[in-house]
């Protein structure tokens, strides 16, 4: 059987309580230091994706769907400036890495120095990419460096991914994906998985494309509702609806077998299509955003991924350190900020907010009481596919 992840816990947010010294400060103090980081490394992305939730790419087509005057944005490489910034996240207890970003990760210049620079840091490492790279170095990257590599396909046909990508890669992403999980062979990593994205014109293909995804031997495939992006006005509204959707991501649950899985959050699915915003209904305080921050290819040190562009940025890299950023009353400050009845519903930090609001609600002789309680009730194996280590 291959390494699939076990994902009734891979993607279960319980596990942030392996890390108990960080939860037990957080609980006491009301702030931590971070567990993960989501980075990007460069802001230039060769799909132009509608549903993109930052839309930022050097063509200027999002200025064209925004109606904004604003010239593009300049092209940017993250450099080593984040190599520092990370060395001292990692000081303070940070474990793990996932490369997003406001662009595709592997179109940066120099995209393997990099990752080898922060394989020395002996941080975890996982990436979302689109999967057109042409440079065949990647796999050397992929091969060694990576825990899991996630690619970003919303389609199982050259037509929707020229809908849903903008693009006329089709071929070129499958072929990638395939030579990759030739090259990995019997190895357990990375972990191989696909995200797909569902909409109102793309979500009846859901079923088609669990078994594509399944034929070309990858470990798994997870489905999530597509967000409105609010940073762009021109963008269209996601009018798909619960009671439509989920028959089709059951379906699709049927492809399941011991080598892949079919993973989505039916609770997601039905507070995202189901509400705007998150309007405090279940938990009164986002208690997560200390654990998993964000670290932009600017330097840019950002509270959420759902609140860029919107005054929660807490300092740059290129300005201060990352240390002094994440320490400072300022920092303090912007937590403050958040309100819970602007953020958007069933964001990516919703699940792990939801299991420590009831955690540091519980007295303390039922806290202990958890799905999954510490790496002792685990075999080696079990904890290096449910991985503790990526969070939110």
């Amino acid at each position: 059987m291959k390494n699939t992840p076990i994902f009734e816990d891979f993607q279960n947010p319980y596990k942030v309580f392996y890390h108990s010294d960080k939860i037990n400060e957080l609980r006491n103090s009301g702030d931590t230091t971070p567990i993960h980081m989501t980075i990007g490394l460069t802001n230039f992305c060769n799909h132009k994706c509608p549903w993109c939730y930052i839309n930022w790419n050097q063509s200027g087509q999002q200025n064209k769907r925004s109606g904004s005057d604003r010239p593009p944005p300049k092209p940017i490489q993250a450099d080593m400036k984040i190599i520092e910034a990370l060395k001292e996240a990692k000081e303070m207890g940070l474990k793990a890495i996932t490369i997003v970003g406001d662009g595709e990760p592997t179109l940066h210049k120099n995209f393997n120095y990099i990752i080898g620079e922060i394989k020395k840091l002996k941080l975890d490492i996982g990436i979302f990419s689109n999967m057109s790279f042409k440079k065949k170095e990647i796999f050397d990257s992929f091969l060694e460096n990576f825990f899991f590599v996630r690619c970003s396909i919303d389609a199982a046909n050259k037509a929707g991914h020229q809908k849903g990508h903008m693009s006329d890669d089709f071929e070129l992403v499958v072929d990638n994906i395939k030579n990759l999980i030739k090259l990995r062979g019997k190895n357990k990593y990375p972990i191989v998985g696909a995200q797909y994205v569902c909409n109102h014109w793309n979500y009846k293909e859901v079923p088609e494309a669990a078994k594509f995804f399944k034929s070309l031997g990858i470990d798994y495939v997870t489905f999530k509702p597509m967000y409105k992006n609010e940073l762009n006005p021109n963008h269209e509204n996601n009018t798909l609806k619960n009671e439509k959707v989920i028959p089709y991501l059951l379906e699709a649950k049927k492809e399941e077998n011991d080598n892949f899985k079919v993973y989505m959050k039916i609770s997601q699915f039905k507070e995202v299509l189901g509400n705007q915003y998150n309007n405090s209904v279940y938990y009164k305080k986002c208690n997560a955003t200390p654990l998993a921050p964000y670290l932009d290819e600017d330097g840019s040190v950002e509270l959420c991924g759902n609140l860029k562009g919107k005054g929660f940025n807490l300092g740059n890299i290129y300005e201060k350190s990352f240390k002094e950023i994440w320490f400072s009353e300022e920092r303090k400050k912007i937590i403050e900020k958040i309100n819970l009845k602007k953020c958007p519903a069933g964001c990516k930090l919703d699940p792990l907010n939801k299991v420590l609001w009831d955690d540091f609600s519980q007295k303390e002789e039922v806290r202990s009481n958890k799905k999954i309680n510490s790496t002792e009730d685990l075999t080696a194996n079990e904890i290096s596919r449910i991985h503790p280590n990526f969070i939110g």
